[in-house]
């Protein structure tokens, strides 16, 4: 009998959009940094500019749809698949069985848009679902604890 998945994974796209942001500015303060360095005038320090900073945007928005679409999590009633990649997707299974306890942590970016991150514990390994919908996380330990007093 074929069991049915219980959620999908719905993950804000704004929050991998700030994610994103905040480490862009961080990353155009060191180009701001390494431009002043290597330049000894102010044409090739605007220049300099102008094409690393041009070149981590277009990076940023090309990797975000590939971010985005390439982290998916599936919940079952007694099991949990991961699956996560672009150039090489892996999938994993995970019965809440097998789970000694879950941690539930969320980052400020996080919490302002309903996401968290959840380590799965076992025996000897550790599985991580990040940008996991909250209610979606409740769901995963509630499913886990249920497992626990099942098995």
């Amino acid at each position: 009998m074929k069991k049915d998945r219980i959620k999908k994974n719905i993950v804000s796209p704004y929050y991998l959009i700030v994610r994103r942001i905040v480490l862009s500015l961080i990353m155009v303060g060191a180009i701001v940094i390494v431009a002043m360095m290597l330049a000894d005038t102010i044409v090739p320090l605007i220049l300099t500019y102008v094409v690393l900073i041009g070149a981590y945007f277009a990076g940023i928005f090309y990797y975000l749809p590939v971010c985005y679409n390439n982290c998916k999590y599936y919940l079952f009633e007694d099991h949990i698949v991961i699956r996560k990649g672009f150039f090489i997707v892996k999938e994993s299974r995970v019965d809440y069985s097998k789970v000694h306890y879950s941690v539930i942590s969320q980052g400020i970016v996080q919490r302002r848009f309903g996401v968290c991150t959840v380590a799965l514990m076992m025996a000897g390994s550790k599985q991580m679902v990040s940008n996991i919908a909250v209610k979606d996380a409740r769901l995963l330990k509630h499913l886990e604890e249920r497992s626990k007093k099942d098995g």
